[in-house]
């Protein structure tokens, strides 16, 4: 199991109470990779994804809202909130010109990310 990054680990308030937590890893020489777990996981399903693309690349993984490290709410659990909040972890994140990749339901995630914000920050 990927072991948490705590000393790059961070947290972004994407609404009052609610906090989202992200990890980088690797090398910043790359364009930055964004993964996103689908529904009920957390940033460790990425391990192996994370030791690949790392040695290229700024690697983030995230815990979406009310998963993993992240906050556990039981309001704005939708796809298009959680476009929403991908923007601001984005945006915190410093990341520009990220490749999303979403797995199961973090697809979704990253489609209403592009239906609400377009593709002007995305690789």
């Amino acid at each position: 199991m990927m072991q948490p990054n705590f000393e790059h680990g961070q947290f972004v308030e994407v609404e009052p109470g609610v906090e989202l937590y992200y990890e980088y890893f690797g090398k910043a020489k790359g364009d930055p990779l964004l993964f996103v777990p689908g529904i009920t996981l957390s940033t460790g399903v990425f391990e192996k994804q994370v030791a690949h693309f790392a040695k290229k690349h700024k690697v983030a993984v995230m815990d979406p809202r009310s998963q993993g490290r992240s906050s556990k709410v039981h309001y704005g659990n939708t796809y298009e909130q959680h476009g929403v909040d991908l923007k601001k972890v984005i945006e915190h994140a410093g990341l520009k010109n990220v490749t999303l990749i979403g797995w199961s339901s973090g697809a979704a995630d990253v489609w209403s990310y592009v239906d609400q914000f377009g593709t002007g920050n995305l690789k």
